[in-house]
């Protein structure tokens, strides 16, 4: 589960990031399923002060994250709440030795495509 903050009023959202992190928490209470205790909460957001992370981690997330977001961050957090069994490909665990920007790699993903043999997929 991904917690998104996208908003400029941060003390309204996170206030209802709280809540809905504690909802969540006690629905194992309401419902008998213990899922709800151990689900992964992440916190996505703008809202970098001091001890804001304290505060989520404290309130029940497991993970929090700021934008701007890296992507080798969001993904290498994701990757370490997600089941293994789930992941569908493989995602760096670091950050690479040098910078890549969008347009080269939009350009592989585009290479991919091209290549990629859909016909194999279907035998």
């Amino acid at each position: 589960m991904l917690l998104v903050d996208d908003v400029a009023l941060n003390n309204i959202v996170t206030k209802g990031l709280l809540e809905v992190t504690t909802a969540i928490r006690n629905m194992t209470n309401t419902t008998g399923d213990s899922y709800y205790a151990t689900v992964p909460i992440l916190a996505l957001t703008a809202n970098a002060v001091t001890g804001m992370r304290e505060m989520f981690m404290d309130n029940g997330m497991q993970d929090y994250i700021t934008k701007p977001v890296e992507g080798v961050r969001l993904i290498s957090t994701m990757r370490k709440w997600l089941p293994q069994d789930k992941l569908i490909f493989d995602i760096p665990e670091e950050e690479p030795e040098e910078k890549v920007s969008l347009k080269e790699v939009l350009a592989e993903l585009r290479e991919d495509a091209e290549n990629f043999d859909m016909d194999g997929l279907m035998t």
